[in-house]
């Protein structure tokens, strides 16, 4: 994570009294951080989304700006690359055509 986000997490952590709660309360489920999340949402006027939908945007935002997909692969803890080149074939498939054009380009075809 960039170092931006550790400074906010520790700005937050001095601004809570009991810095050893959990960010969201005591409830570790997964509905409550969706819960926020959805609080948010409504506040801001977006679209729902879920975490899941997020984790898939950002792994397929990096894959369309051709960052390496064994790091990419690591963002959303897949346990092997085949299981991200299965989900984002689509973007890899496009990502394969512009790398095929790029090589004609250098061999002068």
């Amino acid at each position: 994570m960039p170092d931006k986000y550790f400074k906010q997490l520790e700005r937050f952590k001095q601004s809570v009294p009991n810095p050893d709660e959990h960010i969201f309360g005591e409830k570790t489920t997964q509905s409550v951080p969706s819960y926020h999340l959805q609080v948010i949402e409504k506040q801001l006027g977006l679209k729902k989304v879920s975490f899941h939908g997020l984790r898939h945007t950002h792994a397929s935002i990096l894959i369309s700006k051709g960052v390496d997909i064994a790091y990419v692969s690591e963002r959303p803890g897949h346990s092997s690359v085949v299981i991200t080149q299965k989900t984002y074939f689509h973007l890899l498939s496009e990502k394969r055509s512009s790398e095929e054009q790029k090589t004609l380009d250098l061999l002068g075809g």
